[in-house]
């Protein structure tokens, strides 16, 4: 909670500069700055767990039998428990894109069944929002660019309907958003995006398209990256679900448009 209201009070007056900046696409290096300034100004508990990450991934470096190493062995166990409290864990490092693969084995047991869901979507269309509201959970909300890499939670299923999910836990993914202001001017921005959707779509048994408006331009861009991510599953032969989320889309239009269809077709 300390942490959080010492962020906040800095946290706000940068985000209310970031949004007006965001209206005209030629400050991109003002946005470029403040966005800088975010970053160097957030200070959460993701930062304690990518820490403990770190020093868990180099202790791995060290021989079983070194004392150093034998004193880290506890870190996974304590990181989650604290996700199964509620507690948000960095899956992608939004700053480096690094994914500590030896931190996470360790942390989720083989044993148990996961059902992984991830939500995918252009930045600031209720990604985060979506998943607090459908699972009860609390990832960071924010306009603007709130959510860096990627974050995953932890579910527990309760005993009485875990045979009609198939699984012990559930994983949700949070994933930063798409075609962000501060990323797209850079050559390889479309590289970035493609790869981290064929990231979390590859780990995912079901993936959320959040669409937030109706923009032909935004859903072209969206579902050129999805496609392209799915394509490469196809590839090495994994089957993902995908579902699409159409927000701010009146109940009766969807219906007078297919009405309108059919007696196209049927005149």
């Amino acid at each position: 909670m300390n942490l959080d209201n010492v962020s906040r009070e800095k946290l706000f007056d940068l985000r209310e500069q970031y949004k007006e900046k965001c209206k005209n696409s030629e400050n991109k290096e003002e946005i470029k700055d403040i966005d800088k300034q975010l970053s160097n100004s957030s200070l959460g508990t993701e930062h304690f767990f990518r820490e403990m990450g770190q020093i868990y991934e180099a202790s791995l470096s060290l021989p079983e039998t070194d004392p150093a190493r034998q004193q880290l062995q506890h870190l996974p166990k304590l990181c989650a428990e604290l996700m199964l409290d509620g507690f948000p864990l960095e899956l992608v490092d939004g700053e480096a894109s690094n994914i500590p693969i030896g931190w996470l084995n360790d942390l989720v047991s083989p044993k148990n069944k996961i059902l992984v869901v991830t939500v995918l979507g252009v930045q600031s269309t209720g990604k985060s929002t979506l998943l607090n509201t459908m699972f009860g959970v609390q990832f960071a909300v924010s306009s603007g660019r709130c959510t860096r890499g990627a974050f995953m939670l932890l579910i527990k299923i309760n005993e009485d309907v875990r045979k009609d999910f198939n699984c012990d836990f559930m994983v949700i993914i949070d994933t930063e958003g798409l075609k962000s202001p501060e990323l797209a001017q850079l050559d390889n921005s479309h590289e970035h995006d493609n790869e981290l959707a064929t990231l979390v779509v590859g780990l995912s048994d079901i993936t959320i398209i959040n669409i937030a408006m109706e923009n032909s331009t935004e859903m072209k861009d969206i579902l050129q990256i999805v496609v392209h991510a799915f394509l490469r599953m196809k590839e090495v032969g994994k089957k993902a679900q995908c579902q699409f989320v159409h927000q701010n889309v009146s109940m009766f239009q969807p219906m007078t448009r297919t009405e309108t269809g059919n007696c196209s077709c049927n005149s």
